[in-house]
């Protein structure tokens, strides 16, 4: 997977309300996830 679409993912990531997000492209994938500040 190009570096460049990995960067983009991670931009949509941030952007987003998710905490996680999977992309599979033929027989590549790529997972991303962010953890959360706990409050206590």
């Amino acid at each position: 997977m190009d570096v460049r679409k990995i960067k983009k993912l991670i931009e949509m990531l941030e952007a987003s309300g998710l905490s996680e997000i999977e992309i599979s492209e033929g027989e590549e994938s790529i997972r991303l996830s962010r953890t959360t500040p706990t409050v206590a």
